[in-house]
Protein backbone atom coordinates (compact mmCIF):
# COMPACT_ATOMS: atom_id res chain seq x y z
CA UNK A 1 0.00 0.00 0.00
CA UNK A 2 1.60 3.36 -1.40
CA UNK A 3 0.31 5.18 1.86
CA UNK A 4 2.32 3.04 4.54
CA UNK A 5 5.56 2.27 2.01
CA UNK A 6 7.11 5.65 3.31
CA UNK A 7 7.17 7.37 6.88
CA UNK A 8 7.11 11.08 6.75
CA UNK A 9 8.06 13.30 9.96
CA UNK A 10 9.61 16.25 11.15
CA UNK A 11 9.64 19.33 9.46
CA UNK A 12 8.43 18.01 5.94
CA UNK A 13 5.84 15.99 7.95
CA UNK A 14 4.50 19.43 8.86
CA UNK A 15 4.35 20.85 5.52
CA UNK A 16 2.50 18.11 4.02
CA UNK A 17 0.17 17.94 6.27
CA UNK A 18 -0.39 21.16 6.06
CA UNK A 19 -1.33 21.19 2.20
CA UNK A 20 -3.44 18.51 2.44
CA UNK A 21 -1.27 15.22 2.58
CA UNK A 22 -1.84 12.35 0.18
CA UNK A 23 -4.95 14.18 -0.76
CA UNK A 24 -3.03 16.84 -1.98
CA UNK A 25 -1.09 17.91 -5.25
CA UNK A 26 2.19 15.70 -4.59
CA UNK A 27 -0.01 12.67 -4.16
CA UNK A 28 1.97 9.69 -1.55
CA UNK A 29 5.74 9.63 -0.26
CA UNK A 30 8.29 7.47 -3.14
CA UNK A 31 11.26 7.86 -0.80
CA UNK A 32 12.63 8.50 2.42
CA UNK A 33 13.48 11.48 3.59
CA UNK A 34 16.96 11.54 2.80
CA UNK A 35 19.92 14.31 3.05
CA UNK A 36 20.09 16.91 0.51
CA UNK A 37 22.63 20.29 -0.22
CA UNK A 38 23.68 23.09 2.49
CA UNK A 39 22.49 20.43 5.26
CA UNK A 40 18.93 20.63 3.73
CA UNK A 41 16.70 17.23 3.50
CA UNK A 42 14.43 16.21 0.89
CA UNK A 43 11.66 13.69 0.30
CA UNK A 44 10.29 13.00 -2.94
CA UNK A 45 6.70 11.70 -3.92
CA UNK A 46 4.12 11.10 -6.83
CA UNK A 47 4.38 14.81 -7.79
CA UNK A 48 7.23 16.71 -6.85
CA UNK A 49 9.00 16.82 -3.77
CA UNK A 50 9.49 18.72 -0.36
CA UNK A 51 12.87 20.25 0.79
CA UNK A 52 13.59 21.08 4.58
CA UNK A 53 16.45 23.36 5.72
CA UNK A 54 16.53 24.60 9.07
CA UNK A 55 16.98 28.24 7.79
CA UNK A 56 13.95 28.61 5.57
CA UNK A 57 11.36 25.43 6.67
CA UNK A 58 9.80 23.30 4.36
CA UNK A 59 8.71 23.85 0.51
CA UNK A 60 7.00 22.09 -1.77
CA UNK A 61 8.22 22.34 -5.54
CA UNK A 62 8.49 20.00 -8.81
CA UNK A 63 10.44 21.51 -11.31
CA UNK A 64 11.89 24.86 -11.84
CA UNK A 65 11.88 27.53 -15.06
CA UNK A 66 14.54 29.39 -15.51
CA UNK A 67 14.01 32.30 -17.96
CA UNK A 68 16.17 35.08 -19.31
CA UNK A 69 14.22 38.28 -19.02
CA UNK A 70 16.39 40.95 -20.09
CA UNK A 71 19.23 43.48 -20.34
CA UNK A 72 19.82 47.03 -18.46
CA UNK A 73 22.00 49.38 -20.10
CA UNK A 74 23.17 51.83 -17.21
CA UNK A 75 26.45 53.48 -19.38
CA UNK A 76 26.58 53.62 -23.47
CA UNK A 77 29.81 52.35 -25.38
CA UNK A 78 32.37 55.26 -26.23
CA UNK A 79 32.32 55.09 -29.84
CA UNK A 80 29.88 52.38 -31.91
CA UNK A 81 30.75 53.28 -35.14
CA UNK A 82 29.25 56.74 -35.17
CA UNK A 83 26.00 55.38 -33.62
CA UNK A 84 24.51 57.36 -31.09
CA UNK A 85 22.83 54.48 -29.57
CA UNK A 86 24.52 50.96 -28.86
CA UNK A 87 22.80 47.86 -30.40
CA UNK A 88 23.63 45.51 -28.17
CA UNK A 89 22.43 41.64 -27.80
CA UNK A 90 23.34 38.48 -25.62
CA UNK A 91 24.33 34.66 -26.06
CA UNK A 92 23.16 32.95 -23.61
CA UNK A 93 24.19 29.30 -22.18
CA UNK A 94 23.13 27.14 -19.63
CA UNK A 95 24.58 23.89 -17.99
CA UNK A 96 22.98 21.87 -15.87
CA UNK A 97 22.55 18.40 -15.12
CA UNK A 98 21.15 16.08 -18.55
CA UNK A 99 20.77 19.65 -20.19
CA UNK A 100 23.02 22.29 -22.14
CA UNK A 101 21.54 25.18 -24.37
CA UNK A 102 22.79 27.99 -26.43
CA UNK A 103 20.75 30.78 -27.62
CA UNK A 104 20.44 34.11 -28.66
CA UNK A 105 18.67 37.53 -27.73
CA UNK A 106 17.58 39.77 -30.92
CA UNK A 107 19.57 42.80 -31.75
CA UNK A 108 18.39 45.48 -29.50
CA UNK A 109 18.42 48.62 -31.55
CA UNK A 110 18.95 52.05 -30.46
CA UNK A 111 19.94 51.48 -26.48
CA UNK A 112 20.42 54.61 -24.73
CA UNK A 113 21.93 54.69 -20.91
CA UNK A 114 19.33 54.38 -17.89
CA UNK A 115 17.26 52.25 -20.59
CA UNK A 116 15.83 48.56 -20.17
CA UNK A 117 15.11 46.19 -22.65
CA UNK A 118 12.69 43.58 -21.53
CA UNK A 119 12.85 39.80 -23.11
CA UNK A 120 11.65 36.21 -22.14
CA UNK A 121 13.61 32.95 -23.26
CA UNK A 122 13.09 30.06 -21.66
CA UNK A 123 16.42 29.03 -20.52
CA UNK A 124 15.73 25.50 -18.15
CA UNK A 125 12.64 23.70 -17.20
CA UNK A 126 13.71 20.78 -14.80
CA UNK A 127 14.40 19.70 -11.17
CA UNK A 128 16.71 22.36 -9.01
CA UNK A 129 19.95 20.24 -8.91
CA UNK A 130 21.52 23.39 -9.76
CA UNK A 131 22.90 25.51 -12.89
CA UNK A 132 25.17 27.44 -14.71
CA UNK A 133 23.57 30.59 -16.84
CA UNK A 134 26.30 32.15 -19.38
CA UNK A 135 26.09 35.30 -21.04
CA UNK A 136 28.65 37.55 -23.32
CA UNK A 137 27.47 40.80 -24.02
CA UNK A 138 28.05 41.74 -27.83
CA UNK A 139 27.61 45.25 -29.87
CA UNK A 140 26.48 44.64 -33.02
CA UNK A 141 28.50 46.02 -35.47
CA UNK A 142 28.52 43.72 -38.64
CA UNK A 143 29.47 39.88 -37.72
CA UNK A 144 26.56 37.22 -37.93
CA UNK A 145 25.56 36.73 -34.33
CA UNK A 146 24.42 33.40 -34.58
CA UNK A 147 28.30 32.53 -35.08
CA UNK A 148 28.10 33.42 -31.14
CA UNK A 149 25.53 31.12 -30.30
CA UNK A 150 27.65 28.53 -32.15
CA UNK A 151 30.77 29.17 -30.04
CA UNK A 152 28.37 29.33 -26.84
CA UNK A 153 26.95 26.25 -28.15
CA UNK A 154 30.56 24.55 -28.10
CA UNK A 155 31.42 25.81 -24.75
CA UNK A 156 28.58 24.32 -22.64
CA UNK A 157 28.89 21.73 -24.77
CA UNK A 158 32.47 20.86 -23.22
CA UNK A 159 31.40 22.12 -19.37
CA UNK A 160 28.15 19.31 -20.00
CA UNK A 161 30.41 16.64 -21.05
CA UNK A 162 33.03 17.48 -17.52
CA UNK A 163 29.99 17.42 -15.86
CA UNK A 164 28.29 14.35 -16.97
CA UNK A 165 31.80 12.58 -16.39
CA UNK A 166 31.75 14.09 -12.60
CA UNK A 167 28.68 12.85 -12.20
CA UNK A 168 29.20 9.28 -13.57
CA UNK A 169 32.61 9.09 -11.44
CA UNK A 170 31.12 9.20 -8.44
CA UNK A 171 28.92 6.21 -9.20
CA UNK A 172 25.84 7.83 -8.21
CA UNK A 173 24.17 7.05 -4.62
CA UNK A 174 23.50 10.37 -3.80
CA UNK A 175 21.24 12.80 -4.97
CA UNK A 176 22.09 14.38 -8.41
CA UNK A 177 21.65 18.22 -6.22
CA UNK A 178 24.13 16.99 -3.66
CA UNK A 179 27.06 15.89 -6.32
CA UNK A 180 26.18 18.75 -8.63
CA UNK A 181 26.77 21.42 -6.26
CA UNK A 182 31.04 21.18 -5.75
CA UNK A 183 31.28 20.53 -9.44
CA UNK A 184 29.29 23.99 -10.27
CA UNK A 185 32.65 26.18 -10.01
CA UNK A 186 35.09 24.38 -11.64
CA UNK A 187 32.37 24.36 -15.03
CA UNK A 188 33.09 28.11 -14.89
CA UNK A 189 36.36 27.86 -16.67
CA UNK A 190 35.57 25.41 -18.82
CA UNK A 191 33.20 27.51 -20.00
CA UNK A 192 35.29 31.04 -20.24
CA UNK A 193 38.43 28.95 -21.85
CA UNK A 194 36.16 27.79 -24.79
CA UNK A 195 34.29 30.51 -25.23
CA UNK A 196 37.86 32.48 -25.29
CA UNK A 197 39.10 30.17 -28.06
CA UNK A 198 36.05 30.72 -29.65
CA UNK A 199 34.97 34.52 -30.07
CA UNK A 200 37.41 36.23 -31.84
CA UNK A 201 35.27 37.27 -34.39
CA UNK A 202 34.46 41.22 -35.48
CA UNK A 203 31.37 42.31 -33.17
CA UNK A 204 32.69 43.86 -29.75
CA UNK A 205 32.55 41.51 -27.28
CA UNK A 206 31.82 43.77 -24.08
CA UNK A 207 32.75 40.91 -21.77
CA UNK A 208 30.93 37.42 -20.05
CA UNK A 209 29.62 36.38 -16.84
CA UNK A 210 28.69 33.13 -15.30
CA UNK A 211 26.19 33.22 -12.32
CA UNK A 212 26.34 29.59 -10.67
CA UNK A 213 22.59 28.89 -8.73
CA UNK A 214 23.27 25.70 -6.43
CA UNK A 215 20.08 23.78 -5.79
CA UNK A 216 19.06 25.69 -2.88
CA UNK A 217 18.90 28.76 -4.21
CA UNK A 218 17.01 27.46 -7.30
CA UNK A 219 14.37 26.25 -4.52
CA UNK A 220 14.13 29.55 -2.77
CA UNK A 221 14.15 31.66 -6.26
CA UNK A 222 11.34 29.78 -7.08
CA UNK A 223 9.06 28.98 -4.47
CA UNK A 224 10.03 32.25 -1.47
CA UNK A 225 11.95 35.15 -3.33
CA UNK A 226 9.70 37.87 -5.07
CA UNK A 227 10.36 39.68 -8.39
CA UNK A 228 12.05 42.53 -8.77
CA UNK A 229 12.08 45.45 -11.34
CA UNK A 230 14.44 47.53 -13.05
CA UNK A 231 14.12 50.02 -15.69
CA UNK A 232 10.68 47.59 -16.65
CA UNK A 233 12.93 44.53 -16.43
CA UNK A 234 11.28 41.66 -13.82
CA UNK A 235 14.10 39.57 -12.41
CA UNK A 236 15.14 37.22 -9.26
CA UNK A 237 18.86 36.78 -10.43
CA UNK A 238 21.24 40.08 -12.19
CA UNK A 239 24.79 39.40 -13.28
CA UNK A 240 27.77 41.56 -11.82
CA UNK A 241 28.11 44.68 -14.80
CA UNK A 242 29.45 44.34 -18.04
CA UNK A 243 31.71 46.69 -18.13
CA UNK A 244 33.89 47.39 -21.57
CA UNK A 245 34.49 50.50 -23.62
CA UNK A 246 33.20 52.48 -21.48
CA UNK A 247 29.62 51.17 -21.39
CA UNK A 248 27.96 49.51 -18.52
CA UNK A 249 25.56 46.83 -19.02
CA UNK A 250 23.86 43.98 -16.69
CA UNK A 251 21.66 40.87 -18.01
CA UNK A 252 18.54 39.85 -16.01
CA UNK A 253 16.84 36.03 -14.70
CA UNK A 254 13.77 34.96 -12.96
CA UNK A 255 13.28 31.48 -11.45
CA UNK A 256 10.03 30.15 -10.97
CA UNK A 257 7.90 27.49 -10.42
CA UNK A 258 7.50 24.83 -13.13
Amino acid sequence: DMRTTHYVYGGIATRYDEIGGAESWLGFPTSEEKDFVKGGRIQTFQHGDIYWWRDVGAIELNEVVVQYTGLICYAETDNDQSSASDEPYVVLGVVAPGANLSTRTPIHEGVDAGEGRPGLIELYRGKPNGITLSAVLLEHDDENPDRYKAAMGAAVAAASTALTGAIAATGGGAPIAAIVAPILGALVPVITEELNRALDLQDDTLGEQTNELTAKELVVLAARTQNSTKHGVGYKVETPSFVREGSEYRVYYSVVPG
